[in-house]
């Protein structure tokens, strides 16, 4: 299945990193052991994006995203603004730092058995629900339950605050420290899941933002302005306080703008090219990386394959069952997430290059119906982004391809975007799939 396919790429830090060792007894961490990212402790490492300059004081953070953001999809992804909003809302069970650290989140300490295949998670003594109520295993499960009952059936409560859950193999662990697993329960108002970020949201919008309130008392507001039908140039003269971004007139024009700092992420996809069935096509990748407007580079090597991270799981992305049954004719054409400009450039460049070969259209779905597509496996080649693992140490490349025997799965480019940040704001923290959190104060 191509979503199982893409999985393998995206599910785990890489195959080709070590084993992570048992942790060490106090903190019971995996090695490297480091602080709960808090931020004091944050400051110290690199995972920070810090604007230069005293940190300002306001009562609301102005935040521009591109594209619409669905309740209905949370605690789950599917584009960018969801991501960039969900990550300030739902908390994993930890988190995978820029630097590839795995660090607390709902989870203040864990522990592995000696293979690597057991891991158990216990919950922050004052883990609570934007409502105040506390968070308990239970809730952790149940709130799993029915989004991915895979990892259900791997989870089992060992106590009030203990999670134990069974992987295939130990780098899976990333499989727990994406949105998927973020304890939420249903609201009174079926609006917004009830999660236990730093942040609640509301039904309630301002001027046409979202605004996301802080849990403790005198932090910052977030307000999320969807910019999408504005010149990002525009945006940056009205004052925004945060604007993502990989484009390179856009980076030009804050770079002029003395109270805009530019600040590069990291290297957070790789595009594939994923199909159906058959060995994927030799591909030009330096003739891709001119195609594509954003910073790019070619994608080093293979993707390393990982293991599929539960047991008896067929893997998938954004939850749910990822198991449906292929189509017997896939129609024969090259989707890609429309709202995502560089997918939108390679597929172009495919078709146009006629790798795929003759008659193949690329075709634009929604970002929910691009999904729904992995899931179902409808269409013939995919043009995705997969998060991009931290680098296996000393350069090393995974041998082979993908799955065994001739690829499915070509990885085409990697990309990053580039944080253009109002001086004085507060730091955010990095996570190793590009993700900014921002720091409530």
């Amino acid at each position: 299945m191509i979503v199982f396919l893409l999985f393998l790429i995206a599910a785990s830090l890489g195959a080709c990193r070590p084993v992570p060792s048992p942790p060490a007894p106090a903190p019971p961490v995996p090695s490297p052991a480091i602080p709960a990212a808090t931020p004091s402790s944050a400051r110290e490492t690199a995972c920070v994006v810090l604007a230069p300059g005293p940190v300002q004081q306001a009562d609301t953070l102005t935040v521009a995203m591109s594209g619409m953001v669905d309740p209905s999809h949370a605690p789950v992804p599917v584009s960018d603004a969801e991501r960039l909003v969900f990550a300030q809302l739902y908390e994993p069970l930890v988190r995978v730092d820029c630097a590839g650290r795995v660090v607390p989140g709902l989870a203040e300490s864990w522990s592995v058995d000696s293979g690597g295949r057991r891991w158990t998670f216990t919950l922050r003594r004052d883990a609570q629900f934007w409502d105040g109520a506390p968070v308990s295993a239970n809730d952790v499960i149940a709130s799993w339950r029915g989004r991915d009952s895979l990892l259900t059936d791997q989870a089992i409560v060992l106590g009030p605050r203990d999670v134990r859950v069974g992987l295939r193999d130990s780098s899976s662990v990333t499989r727990l420290t994406g949105t998927l697993p973020a304890a939420t329960k249903p609201s009174p108002d079926r609006g917004w899941p009830i999660g236990t970020g730093p942040y609640w949201m509301s039904g309630s919008t301002v001027t046409g933002a979202l605004v996301a309130q802080p849990v403790a008392r005198g932090g910052r507001a977030i307000a999320f302005h969807d910019v999408s039908g504005s010149d990002p140039r525009d945006v940056l003269d009205r004052g925004i306080d945060l604007l993502l971004t990989d484009d390179p007139s856009v980076l030009s024009y804050a770079g002029s703008r003395e109270q805009y700092a530019v600040l590069p992420l990291v290297w957070d996809r790789t595009y594939v090219l994923a199909m159906q069935g058959g060995p994927a096509p030799v591909v030009d990748r330096q003739d891709l990386m001119t195609a594509v407007h954003a910073e790019a580079r070619a994608a080093e090597g293979r993707p390393c394959p990982a293991a599929d991270a539960v047991e008896g799981s067929g893997g998938g992305s954004g939850g749910g069952e990822a198991t449906a049954a292929r189509p017997i004719l896939p129609l024969r054409r090259l989707v890609f997430d429309r709202t995502d400009r560089t997918a939108r450039e390679l597929a172009e460049r495919l078709v146009a290059r006629g790798v795929l070969g003759a008659g193949v259209p690329a075709v634009g779905l929604a970002p929910a119906d691009f999904v729904a597509a992995l899931r179902s496996n409808n269409a013939w080649a995919y043009i995705a982004a997969v998060p991009r693992p931290p680098p296996p140490p000393s350069g090393a490349v995974c041998p082979g391809g993908v799955a065994g025997g001739e690829p499915r799965v070509r990885a085409l480019v990697d990309v990053r975007r580039y944080a253009i940040v109002r001086r004085g704001i507060p730091p955010l923290l990095l996570d190793a799939d590009g993700t900014l959190r921002l720091v409530p104060r």
